[in-house]
């Protein structure tokens, strides 16, 4: 199991957040999840939602995320970008999007939360050498997802927020034999990220944001998921 930490771009400003990107090259966190800001986002915490809303007033997602380039062209880590479709439609159209996506050499996924299969098939020309990762909810058929992937493919499990998951070892040993490399997030904090820990990959997003104006008290719980 490996831990990815979830980020908002250049928040809470641009020198801390690429401080911080340096901090988690520097402990050798092979992947990094950034969450492009959404006004409309459904599937974040209340925290997330609102600092995406604070961010978007300041800038358009157009600058946010050419700026997100130029930064990742220089750091070079591996990253998991995430958005809503809605989020794409900003830039014209899905071609546009990509185009500037795929000059970036660190961006390696992409997860659109509300992609269902008619947009999938609308866009998987653009993809190029960013492979998209598939969200399931976490308790969503094993068989029904075994039919939709094909093997080596990556899928996100997202938690439910109000109860606790069961069947996780057995789930998990599911995808491993039939080799589908899974990411786990959207509610898992320092109490049950133990529980997880079958799973390939393991987000923390909330947790992680509460903490990054203080890069000091940032460090310690780094350093707390990375030990576990």
């Amino acid at each position: 199991m490996k831990f990815v930490p979830f980020l908002i771009p250049f928040y809470p400003n641009f020198s801390k957040f690429k401080k911080i990107i340096k901090y988690i090259k520097k402990k050798k966190i092979n992947y990094l999840e950034i969450g492009l800001p959404n006004n409309f986002s459904y599937l974040d915490s209340n925290l997330i939602k609102k600092k995406y809303k604070k961010i978007l007033k300041k800038e358009c997602i157009k600058k946010i995320l050419k700026k997100l380039i130029i930064l990742f062209n220089k750091i070079k880590i591996k990253i998991i970008l995430v958005c809503y479709y809605d989020t794409i439609l900003n830039f014209k159209n899905e071609k546009k999007f990509f185009n500037i996506i795929n000059k970036c050499k660190s961006i390696k996924n992409i997860i659109i939360i509300d992609m269902n299969l008619l947009i999938f098939k609308k866009i998987k020309k653009f993809f190029k050498k960013i492979k998209p990762i598939f969200l399931f909810p976490f308790s969503y058929n094993l068989k029904k997802i075994k039919k939709k992937l094909k093997k080596n493919s990556k899928i996100y499990l997202y938690l439910n927020r109000k109860k606790k998951e069961k069947k996780k070892k057995k789930i998990s040993l599911f995808f491993k034999k039939n080799k589908i490399s899974t990411f786990v997030g959207f509610g898992i904090k320092s109490k049950n990220f133990k529980e997880f820990n079958n799973f390939d990959k393991i987000v923390i997003g909330t947790q992680l944001i509460k903490k990054v104006k203080k890069f000091s008290k940032f460090k310690k719980e780094i350093k707390k998921y990375v030990k576990n």
